[in-house]
Formats: structure tokens, sequence, C-alpha cells
């Protein structure tokens, strides 16, 4: 029997200082000020950014101007590999980042990269907010890494250049273009895909030549990146509903007084929400403009998403078997 789990156990948040670029460090008393450069991938449009934008604004409130956070979107800090590194060293105050970027650092994270991994969106907020989201942010912990909140990071849909996914089976050798994540990569070749990780900036071209039949990402990616016009046929698969992870140095964390904690982790917890309400309505809009500009969509039927679920048993099995497979095993469990 499914619990709701108590509390956002979770978004218990950060403070770092950049000590780089002419800053120099204050004490983490709580009559300070304390400033924070974010850093995000992504452009300000982004469903995420908009929430580190809510972060800022709600730290700020809640700490009467004790606290404040400036975004730097876009990759102007470096690319999130490079980020997570300098964040665990406190040389970036936080990040939030795509949750396929966590795994090397934290190998629990890679349960919630795995394809259909999560029935819903509700089971998946209820097991993140809950005793397992915990358990893997005590594991970023020692890594380094202070989980200041689990970030909605959109539910990702299968597009196609010339043929519209209808059932599992026309999956079936169809080159999808994935991100570098081997769990990703697993999920796919379970369904019967031929998957081939590329860079996202290649995609547009490659669907447009061919080197690749289609893609997969939220529909407000889809949008924005404007694969719409080189893939117009969407199928809502509803693979994978991986969670951002924003994040900030551990050390920096326990460096803050309890007062401070506190003012961060109410306006983390409101990041969350906003995260979460900002793509449920970005997604709605995107999907609809493409429609409107000429885009094929077909909602993937129920029982064609139990097939796919079916055949991705292989590929949770063989990562309960992988260092941090527990929490893979804790979330099959709770979702019996």
């Amino acid at each position: 029997m499914k619990k709701l789990m108590v509390g956002l156990c979770i978004t218990m948040a950060a403070g770092s200082m950049l000590f780089a670029q002419g800053n120099t460090e204050q004490a983490a008393g709580a009559s300070e000020t304390l400033n924070f450069k974010m850093a995000h991938a992504c452009p300000d449009s982004y469903p995420v950014c908009k929430a580190m934008e809510a972060f800022a604004d709600k730290v700020a409130e809640v700490s009467d101007g004790k606290i404040t956070a400036e975004l730097y979107s876009n990759g102007q800090l470096g690319q999130e590999n490079d980020v997570l590194e300098s964040v665990k060293l406190g040389t970036i105050g936080m990040s939030s980042v795509n949750g396929g970027a966590m795994v090397p650092f934290v190998p629990q994270y890679a349960a919630f990269t795995l394809p259909y991994i999560f029935k819903n969106n509700t089971d998946k907020w209820e097991i993140l907010n809950g005793k397992i989201g915990a358990e893997v942010a005590e594991k970023c912990a020692e890594a380094g890494f202070h989980l200041i909140a689990y970030m909605e990071d959109g539910t990702r849909n299968v597009y196609t250049a010339k043929k519209q996914i209808k059932t599992l089976a026309d999956f079936k050798g169809l080159k999808i273009r994935t991100t570098a994540s081997i769990a990703s990569q697993d999920g796919f070749a379970a369904l019967g895909a031929a998957p081939t990780p590329i860079n996202l900036g290649e995609v547009y071209t490659a669907l447009q030549n061919g080197t690749v039949d289609g893609a997969e990402n939220n529909y407000s990616s889809y949008y924005s990146t404007r694969h719409n016009e080189v893939g117009k046929y969407l199928t809502s698969t509803g693979h994978l509903r991986v969670p951002g992870a924003f994040v900030m140095s551990q050390k920096k964390w326990e460096s803050l007084s309890e007062e401070q904690q506190m003012w961060i982790s109410e306006a983390g917890k409101y990041a969350q929400e906003f995260s979460i309400q900002s793509f449920l309505d970005d997604d709605k809009t995107n999907l609809q403009a493409c429609v409107d500009e000429g885009t094929i969509f077909y909602e993937f039927p129920a029982e064609e998403v139990e097939k796919a679920a079916k055949a991705c048993q292989p590929v949770f099995e063989k990562y309960s078997k992988k260092e941090g497979g527990e929490i893979v095993t804790e979330i099959l469990n709770y979702s019996k």
C-alpha cells in the first residue's frame, strides 16, 4: 500500500559564496549577507530557470534581504559536469542540473533515469519527497553536494521525422537520438530501437538528413529547439520523468546557521513547486504551438505504455544489481 510520505525531506538547502572573480568569503552568521551565483545550462525561458528565479525572489523575501541569488543561465558558467565540480568546491554557489549529470557523482541517482521507472508524476513526487528521495539526498551529501530540492525537468516523449510511433512494435530498428545516459540507451534498446547518442545541438541536422529517425525530449524543449520542424510526428510515450537536482556544496551548507538553512529550505520547497507548475503551463502552451505549426500528435495508448514498461523489466533488473541498485528495487516495490 502506497503512503504519501510526509514532508519535503530533501529541500534542506544551501548557501555558497562565490570565492572567485574578486568575491571574498563572508562569515556564515545570520547577520551577514550571503550572495549566491546560480548556474544553469538552458535559456532564461526554460521552466527550471524560471523556478530558480523564483527561488531567488523567495529567499530574498524570507531572509529580509540577508540572502540573495543571481542566475547565470545559458551555460554562462560552464557545462553541467564542470559546473558540478565547481559547485562541489564552492566556487559556484548553486546549480540545477539534469538528473543524468548527477549519476557519475551519485550512482543511486541512476534509478531516477530509467525509462518507465515512475508510472506517473503523482508517484514520482511522492517518491522523491518521501523516504526514497531522502535516501538519495543523503548519498548526494556523502558525495559533497547538498540537495536543495528535486526539480521538475519535464516528461520526455518521442518524435520522429517520417513515421508516427503508435505501438511498441513501431520502435523496432528506429535510430533514436538519446542523451549520453547509458540507462536511457539501455531503455531504448529494450524497446527495440537503436539508441544513438549525439549532442543536442546536432539533433536538428541529424533529423533533417536522416542520421537519426527520431529523438526524445519534453514538449518545451521540442518546441524551443525547433525540432518540431524536422520531427513532426510526436507521440506521448512519457518514457522518462527524470528529476533535476538543485544542489550546492555540502561543506558550505554545514557552515550556515540554522536560520539561514531554514530560509533556503523554504525557498527550495517553493522553487520545486514552481518548477512543477511552470512545466505544466509551458508544456501545454508549447504542445499547442507545435500542433498549430503542423506537428502530428498521437496519444500513446495505455496498453502500449504497459507493454513498453514490461519490455524495460530487464533494464530494471540490470540496474538493481549495480551500485545504488537498492533504490531501483525500492521504487519498484513502492509502485506495485
